[in-house]
């Protein structure tokens, strides 16, 4: 009997330590969740400077529910970009897009909409917005394919929501399994915080295709596809050597 009840108590005092790591771990996840919610709400204030603070707080919980399911992450860079010196609302929403640039369109498309919600009165009264300057979409231009090996005509022509992610391949020249909103910021063909009309021209397949940084995007390195696109804006077709 005295044998079970002291490895009953060296069981007890075994356990005590791990209830402060666990409540220390929660205050630590809930200390982060307010640091990030803090860090979207000053984000859509500085992006939206006219609007009331109740509209901005609204935004701030729907941005907060379409965020859940992002990756630890995202929302650390999201705190890191709060408390860089950034003034200027451009800056910030720049930073913003390139750390949305690492997830699916359709990940961060929920996000987009709350942010530019503020800008459309989704929350309430507002005045003025920083987004309502994006090149609205012309009626007669369909939304751009995610992937432009989708697109079997020799050029097409189409509207790059404001802060659209994706991924691509190449410099000047891109595979056809780019995003092609997110070549066309690569090559400068579209300002990524207004989006717009973008035209984009096929030639042949290249045999391969070089990463490089430009206008603030990242462009991976691939093989050869079947064909190539370009912009004749910045470009001429012509596959790297």
């Amino acid at each position: 009997m005295r044998l079970r009840a002291t490895v009953l108590s060296l069981a007890l005092v075994a356990a005590l330590p791990l209830r402060p790591a666990v409540a220390q771990s929660s205050l630590e996840q809930v200390a982060r969740d307010a640091a990030y919610e803090r860090a979207l709400f000053r984000t859509l204030a500085l992006l939206h400077q006219a609007a009331p603070r109740q509209t901005i707080a609204a935004a701030t919980r729907c941005a907060v529910a379409a965020t859940t399911s992002f990756p630890d992450g995202f929302k650390s860079t999201v705190i890191d970009i709060d408390r860089r010196p950034i003034y200027r609302a451009s800056d910030r929403l720049s930073a913003l897009v390139d750390a949305l640039a690492a997830l699916a369109p359709a990940t961060t498309q929920p996000l987009v909409i709350c942010i530019d919600g503020v800008g459309r009165g989704t929350f309430g009264e507002t005045r003025g917005s920083i987004l309502a300057t994006a090149a609205p979409k012309p009626d007669n231009v369909d939304a751009c394919p995610v992937f432009m090996d989708k697109v079997t005509e020799s050029a097409v022509s189409c509207y790059c929501a404001p802060m659209t992610g994706g991924i691509t391949y190449g410099n000047k020249t891109y595979a056809d399994t780019s995003s092609i909103c997110l070549a066309a910021r690569h090559a400068g063909a579209v300002d990524y915080l207004t989006g717009g009309v973008v035209m984009a021209f096929f030639e042949p397949g290249c045999s391969s295709y070089e990463g490089i940084e430009a206008n603030g995007a990242l462009s991976a390195a691939t093989g050869r596809t079947a064909r190539s696109f370009h912009f004749p804006k910045t470009g001429k077709g012509q596959c790297p050597p």
